[in-house]
């Protein structure tokens, strides 16, 4: 789904329920832009801010987002899918000594009511051998699988670093 903008946005109002009515349905398409599947009643997760970084086709690139957990128990999420690369893994970044290195995560836990916040230099999501190009302004799908089985499926905007 192409999220949308405000030049999307440009209708004439000719009375006040007109607007209540459109704000109302601008409010569902963007929802469905970080929505779970069909037969889940509401998200589990609250996603803002996701974006990865732009690059190459073959290059390795990143998402990064952050996800609460609206949900009244642990969330965990066991694996991260895009087809926008050839592999996508959590990853987090870690310092020791005068060492940086990234280590995989199996999965990423969320108590009730946690946020998390997936940034450069932290935990991210890995995208590996990137299947095109990533230019900012660009959206790259991503999909979240939940240990009970649910997906998340939303959109990140293409960026530069």
């Amino acid at each position: 789904m192409t999220p949308l903008s405000h030049r999307d946005a440009n209708v004439r109002v000719s009375s006040r329920h007109a607007l209540l009515a459109f704000g109302a349905a601008l409010t569902g398409m963007l929802g469905s832009a970080c929505s779970t599947s069909p037969s889940a009643p509401h998200a589990p997760l609250h996603i803002s801010e996701a974006w990865a970084r732009q690059a190459d086709s073959g290059a390795t690139s990143g998402i990064y987002l952050t996800m609460t957990n609206m949900d009244s128990t642990t969330i965990r999420v066991v694996g991260f899918e895009s087809t926008a690369a050839r592999a996508t893994q959590a990853h987090e970044t870690m310092i020791r000594g005068d060492m940086s290195r990234m280590d995989m995560r199996a999965e990423v836990e969320l108590a009730p009511g946690a946020t998390i916040t997936m940034k450069p230099g932290g935990l991210h999501v890995m995208l590996i051998d990137t299947t095109r190009r990533l230019v900012a302004g660009d959206t790259v799908p991503l999909t979240m699988r939940l240990a009970d089985g649910r997906a998340i499926v939303l959109s990140a905007l293409v960026r530069a670093p």
